[in-house]
């Protein structure tokens, strides 16, 4: 899917998982759980004024995981 970068700063190209369900504020970064209880997504935004959201797939969050390893990551202001 082809969308806006989360700083506004063009396109990008990313594989997304559509969520059906409550996604409230602060779910960011929590777990799409299926019924069978496998983690499915990561969630990363929800729709505005309807019920459901998006999401990473799981493998892909463990692809990216795993070339990275255990190197620190740095955090910045996500209130620019």
């Amino acid at each position: 899917m082809l969308t806006r970068d989360a700083y506004g700063h063009g396109s990008v190209t990313r594989q997304i998982t559509a969520i059906r369900g409550a996604v409230e504020p602060g779910s960011s970064g929590g777990p799409g759980v299926d019924t069978h209880g496998h983690v499915r997504t990561t969630v990363f935004a929800r729709r505005p004024r309807e019920t459901g959201g998006y999401g990473i797939p799981a493998d892909l969050v463990r692809k990216v995981l795993a070339q990275v390893g255990s190197r620190a990551v740095p955090t910045t202001d996500c209130a620019r």
